[in-house]
């Protein structure tokens, strides 16, 4: 009760009024007492009169309300004794005139300043919340949230089978739907897409005519990824007006085509930050559901991905380890080398992306729980072979691919429902993350018992470290203890196996999991499993390009290589220039960068790299390039200037001493007609900027296709850099 009476608080009423409910059972109160107005014909009588309020009502009126075709002649009489009682139960101390249930002449007045009525009450916080729908969704929102939340279930429940109530509970109900939809477009402009979708589906199952939730809802379902769903909620309500004889408006179908053109105005634009990632969201087509664990180097979601209709896990990143250097000139290159693990036991990573508040790491939802929960209690043998066998074959296997995880820990080990262990978290091994930042300094996230002696001192990770991580792990599985503790309670079998694994000295430890797998296996008395079959890898690419984590594939072509280098070592601009199909994008993806991020060149391994492929604006391209490789805001494309791309790679940069690499692969698509000649031109114009800038902070190489090769010396300033700068490859 207290908590209606803080709702209907906001309403004007004298200090002694009264709290009448409708929206639901009818509720009367007073100071928080609840007040019990008795008889089925009393509560009609002051749901009649509130309905009316402030307004009087005569008796006739009233009696042909409360008894429809049911009249005796005693009527009058009858509705005086029901009044009477009213005010008894309205004003049990009264000791003059009634000050809420007035008699005006021959007619009944319920006054609208000793009594708050929760309908008023809503229709005064939709309509404040209308007003800054546009302007300030989020406080409209909150408005929304406090006027729907007044509905306690069918309105003028007690008397929802009375004539005179059939009109007024139509009119609410209309009311209601209608601010909902007031809500869904609000939770739709502050990026609450997945609540606008639970709040409209059943609005428009019930009346898929109506024309404002079904636009409401086929712009929520494309802005979650589910373009096939917006589409059918189209084709459905055009169905069922059809029936009717009538079409859709030129509104749904504006919507409907944009949204079959993939129309980027109608994605969300707002920019994301910690704050707002939060359950109930979407980014980029991923529903975050609810927070799965928290660490010191990001937060774990479990969400859903509706265009494949999968649950998965992602993992945000937190800012301050995203953000550093470091982290961004590795993060894209070593993804993609963890999602190219391919291993049954193995928690695959279907995308990554990162931006300069974060980055993301999307994998398979595990709904096991982790080794970490299955702690504290000796494991059986079977199991204990079962899960270290899956464990260290998945573990070989990326070893075996150049990937050390770095942070092998019982947390990093998932289990699905049918109890099968997978190795898990090799986002941490991303861009060599081995720190996270707490307070104002930097700590180890690989913490003892699982960081290797060698770690603790500050050495980079190995396969050894791996190793004894894997070592740690299964002494404590097999005792129920903690390290070094288990050691104690180790049959002699496994205890000979956790020494090797967590020896001191690395080259003491066991060569490879293999030789860890094998000695496990005999020590609890059965065999390893035998490896997973796996079809081999072809590294033959036919046409496809090479990209830079197939380098290891790439070969050649070393002295073209070293060509480049050299020309990117002193010039400003690098023009690799052959014919479709020569290889000009995988001499550059494949060969020069692996290079320079090698430090082929003095400093190049601290350089950051954005590649781009103009398309049919460049600049934005090369926005979106930056933005993924950026340490700092790269602020908005405005497209004005000469100067827009240097400022915005020293926008991006950490520090006046950064240098970076642009790669503009397929620089013919500039010459294409869909880019307009003005902003050709002064993409060419910034290009020469940023080549001729004296501080020579960043470097341009691009690939061009030979048959185009004439049409930048057309330019005037640009031809010449080209002219001397393009190396033709055969």
């Amino acid at each position: 009760q207290g908590t209606l009476d803080e709702h209907l608080s906001g309403q004007p009423g004298s200090d002694q009024s009264v709290q009448i409910a409708l929206l639901g059972p009818l509720v009367v109160s007073r100071d928080g007492h609840s007040i019990d107005v008795t008889g089925p014909k009393r509560r009609a009588l002051l749901t009649f009169l509130a309905l009316h309020l402030d307004t009087p009502v005569g008796r006739d009126e009233i009696i042909e309300a409360i008894w429809p075709r049911r009249q005796t002649g005693r009527e009058e009489s009858t509705l005086r004794v029901h009044v009477s009682h009213l005010r008894d139960e309205l004003e049990p101390d009264r000791s003059d005139e009634p000050k809420i249930l007035l008699t005006r002449g021959q007619a009944y007045l319920l006054s609208g300043h000793t009594v708050q009525l929760d309908t008023r009450r809503f229709d005064d916080l939709v309509t404040e919340a209308r007003a800054h729908l546009e302007t300030r969704p989020d406080v409209a929102l909150e408005l929304l949230d406090e006027a729907l939340a007044l509905w306690r279930g069918r309105p003028l429940q007690d008397v929802e089978y009375e004539d005179f109530a059939q009109e007024p509970i139509r009119s609410l109900e209309l009311k209601r739907v209608d601010a909902t939809e007031d809500r869904a477009e609000a939770l739709i402009a502050v990026g609450e897409d997945i609540a606008a979708v639970q709040d409209l589906e059943p609005l428009v199952r019930g009346d898929a005519t109506r024309e404002r939730p079904t636009s409401l809802l086929m712009l929520a379902l494309y802005r979650l990824g589910r373009q096939a769903d917006a589409l059918r909620t189209a084709s459905r309500h055009a169905r069922h007006l059809a029936q009717q004889g009538l079409e859709p408006s030129p509104r749904i179908a504006l919507l409907e085509e944009r949204i079959l053109n993939h129309d980027p105005a109608l994605l969300p634009d707002e920019v994301i930050t910690p704050e707002n990632i939060r359950p109930g969201r979407s980014i980029r087509g991923y529903e975050l559901r609810e927070e799965a664990g928290r660490g010191s180097i990001g937060v774990v979601y479990r969400a859903y991905q509706p265009s494949v209709g999968r649950e998965v896990a992602m993992k945000v990143i937190h800012p301050e380890v995203a953000g550093t250097p470091e982290f961004v000139r590795r993060f894209a290159e070593e993804a993609r080398v963890v999602a190219s693990l391919e291993h049954p036991h193995i928690v695959p990573l279907h995308d990554f992306w990162r931006e300069p508040n974060g980055a993301f790491l999307v994998m398979r939802w595990m709904g096991g729980g982790s080794l970490a929960d299955r702690l504290g209690n000796a494991w059986e043998p079977e199991a204990l072979a079962r899960s270290f066998d899956q464990i260290s074959s998945a573990l070989g296997h990326a070893h075996s691919r150049g990937v050390v995880h770095r942070d092998i820990k019982p947390a990093n080990v998932l289990f699905d429902a049918g109890g099968n262990a997978y190795l898990c978290d090799f986002g941490l091994a991303v861009a060599g993350i081995e720190t996270g930042v707490a307070g104002a300094g930097q700590v180890r996230t690989v913490q003892p018992p699982y960081a290797s002696p060698e770690m603790t001192r500050g050495e980079g990770p190995t396969v050894a470290s791996d190793i004894f991580g894997l070592g740690v792990m299964l002494a404590e599985a097999a005792s129920g203890r903690g390290f070094p503790e288990a050691m104690m309670s180790l049959p002699d079998s496994l205890w000979e196996v956790v020494s090797v694994a967590t020896a001191p000295n690395p080259a003491d430890r066991y060569p490879d999991t293999a030789a860890f797998r094998l000695s496990l296996a005999e020590a609890v008395g059965g065999l390893p499993s035998p490896a997973p079959r796996t079809v081999r890898r072809n590294p033959y690419k036919g046409l496809e390009p090479f990209d830079e984590t197939d380098a290891a594939d790439f070969y050649g072509r070393d002295d073209v290589v070293d060509s480049l280098l050299g020309a990117v070592a002193t010039q400003g601009l690098v023009a690799v220039v052959g014919s479709s199909g020569s290889g000009k994008s995988s001499v550059v993806r494949a060969g020069l960068v692996p290079a320079l991020r090698n430090g082929a060149i003095a400093g190049s391994d601290e350089w950051f790299i954005v590649t781009m492929v103009p398309g049919t604006d460049p600049f934005d391209e090369l926005h979106i390039g930056l933005r993924d490789a950026a340490v700092g805001s790269t602020g908005a494309s405005t497209h004005e200037g000469s100067r827009e791309v240097r400022g915005a790679f020293a926008a991006a940069l950490d520090s006046p001493n950064s240098r970076a690499l642009l790669i503009i692969d397929q620089f013919e698509e500039l010459f294409s007609a869909e880019v307009n000649d003005e902003a050709r031109e002064r993409f060419f114009e910034n290009v020469v900027d940023v080549v001729m800038d004296p501080a020579h902070r960043v470097r341009v190489v691009v690939t061009m296709r030979a048959d185009f090769s004439d049409r930048p010396l057309a330019h005037p300033g640009f031809g010449e850099l080209f002219a001397r700068s393009s190396y033709l490859l055969a």
